[in-house]
């Protein structure tokens, strides 16, 4: 793999929180607010040419996550992810949609068995509960799809690692070496730039 290389930041946008509701919804509706074409009356700051993204999670659903995933990759600009702190689970395979990766000195990455925690239904029915391992082993497969396609990390090396059967926790060497970050530095918001906080 090429590492990218950097590319002039527009926008900043700093995320600390689950990957859910209601950070999530937050998150969909800046990330659509910044493709806008053109600013809306009274607004300076549009349109994006490149967003920052500093990212501290503890994870989240999975639903959530597939969903960021797609969008982060369809917007029209470039985006970098700096993680920082914590980036746990579900956050680990949504990281991996920028288009650059970097890290703080000192950042860990959890990997874990993962479960299914996102349920908005009061009852279900006996075929319904049947879809609750189906749909948590479509995500875990996706998941390691994309580890494989977006970072070094094969097949072999998830099985062997048991990423996704046993809890443990990584650092930057790790992430490095294994292209889930490109560049492992003390990165900087750039000054005067228009930069929100969702937390």
């Amino acid at each position: 793999m090429t590492t990218p290389k950097p590319f002039p930041i527009s926008h900043a946008l700093v995320f600390a929180g689950p990957i859910g509701p209601p950070h999530s919804n937050i998150l969909r509706n800046q990330l659509a607010f910044l493709n806008q074409p053109n600013p809306p009356q009274g607004t300076t700051h549009l349109p994006a040419t490149g967003l920052l993204i500093v990212l501290s999670s503890m994870g989240g659903n999975t639903f959530d996550m597939r969903s960021l995933y797609g969008l982060l990759r369809a917007l029209s600009f470039p985006i970098e992810i700096h993680a920082t702190g914590v980036v746990k689970s579900a956050a680990v395979p949504l990281m991996l949609a920028a288009d650059r990766r970097t890290a703080a000195p000192g950042t860990t990455f959890l990997f874990h068995p993962w479960t299914w925690g996102t349920d908005l239904h009061p009852g279900h029915s006996a075929d319904g509960l049947q879809q609750f391992p189906m749909q948590l082993n479509d995500d875990i497969s996706w998941a390691r799809t994309i580890l494989e396609q977006r970072s070094k990390l094969t097949n072999a090396e998830i099985d062997r690692l048991e990423l996704f059967e046993t809890s443990r926790i990584e650092g930057t060497d790790f992430a490095l070496k294994n292209e889930l970050v490109h560049e492992v530095t003390e990165r900087k918001i750039p000054a005067g730039i228009m930069t929100w906080n969702i937390a």
